[in-house]
């Protein structure tokens, strides 16, 4: 690069409009300029494009951004809250966890927001179950409640079945004078003879199935040597 060249290009001619050359190099600039009308072309180029610029009024911003920016960076900071949460949430699988194990931590959570959703369902399903409390009636529904002596029995195929029983070892028959004796040593069943309906359920560790009077009859003898 020439000499000629280097005091008139174009970042000289800029510094030289902005008052940024020294003294010295401003009065070469001036004197080349004297000299040389393509320079002087350029430098007035440059001088009509700033000039034009400073008269360009600012703009201004909407009056939504301020509302918009800090909305934004509230939301951001929500984001990175959460991030680091579940970046906690997975701490049990080491410092460095691997986007596998990430994965693997999310099945987990999703399983388990599963089984208790489901099991909620299930807890609702039966409160809503209605409880009987007096004597048997006819056409029971499957699932129906009864509270009787300490245990929730259901109703399922023509009987009541306390819960989480297994299959009825033996049946006792309350007309009968084992029945009768049977009942007596667990006073506090009583209440089947009022039943009037089969029940099956758990005393001193045996399933039985206690079949009332015939015929529903709640009038039963009162068992021998009471």
């Amino acid at each position: 690069m020439s000499a000629h060249d280097d005091i008139a290009a174009p970042e000289t001619l800029s510094a030289y409009l902005d008052g940024e050359l020294s003294v010295d190099r401003q009065e070469e600039l001036e004197a080349h300029l004297e000299q040389n009308p393509e320079s002087r072309r350029r430098l007035e180029a440059m001088r009509r494009v700033i000039d034009g610029l400073h008269q360009i009024e600012p703009a201004m911003p909407p009056p939504t951004l301020e509302h918009f920016v800090t909305r934004q960076i509230a939301l951001e900071r929500e984001r990175i809250h959460w991030l680091k949460r579940l970046e906690g949430s997975f701490s049990i699988f080491g410092n460095r966890q691997s986007p596998i194990m990430m994965l693997f931590g999310l099945i987990i959570a999703l399983s388990l927001f599963v089984y208790y959703f489901a099991v909620a369902v299930e807890r609702q399903r039966g409160d809503s179950i209605p409880v009987v409390v007096g004597p048997a009636d006819q056409g029971r529904a499957v699932g129906e409640r009864l509270e009787l002596a300490g245990r929730v029995l259901f109703w399922e195929g023509e009987a009541w079945h306390q819960q989480r029983v297994g299959a009825p070892a033996r049946e006792i028959a309350l007309a009968t004078d084992e029945g009768r004796a049977w009942l007596a040593s667990h006073p506090e069943l009583e209440p089947l003879a009022d039943l009037g309906e089969p029940a099956v359920i758990e005393v001193a560790g045996e399933v039985v199935r206690v079949r009332p009077a015939a015929g529903g009859d709640r009038e039963m003898p009162a068992p021998a040597g009471r």
